[in-house]
């Protein structure tokens, strides 16, 4: 994951400045995520940090219909995402029953 967050906040910076997408808060939540997790493995990410992400998702995803640079921003967040909550591929999906196994 820590790969996928250094691609999407440091490569991708840039594209992400001068479209004003701003992630503070969903660094913000991963870190109060990654905290709760040091304390014990089996905390679960929070809603929270899922909102968070989503939100980006859906930014980064209306602007690569017009830009293909943020093509990859959006490929690395839904990276991190995807690790997450493995269960909802895409925000708004509903879970597929076969993952539950």
């Amino acid at each position: 994951m820590g790969a996928y967050c250094y691609d999407f906040y440091a490569r991708h910076r840039e594209v992400l400045e001068q479209q004003h997408i701003d992630s503070g808060q969903m660094f913000h939540e991963l870190g109060l995520y990654l905290k709760r997790r040091m304390k014990s493995s089996q905390a679960p990410p929070h809603p929270a940090l899922r909102e968070e992400l989503d939100l980006l998702l859906f930014r980064l995803e209306m602007l690569a219909s017009r830009d293909a640079r943020a093509f990859m921003p959006m490929f690395c967040l839904f990276n991190i995402r995807l690790l997450l909550f493995p269960q909802q591929r895409w925000p708004g999906q509903e879970p597929d029953p076969r993952d539950a196994t």
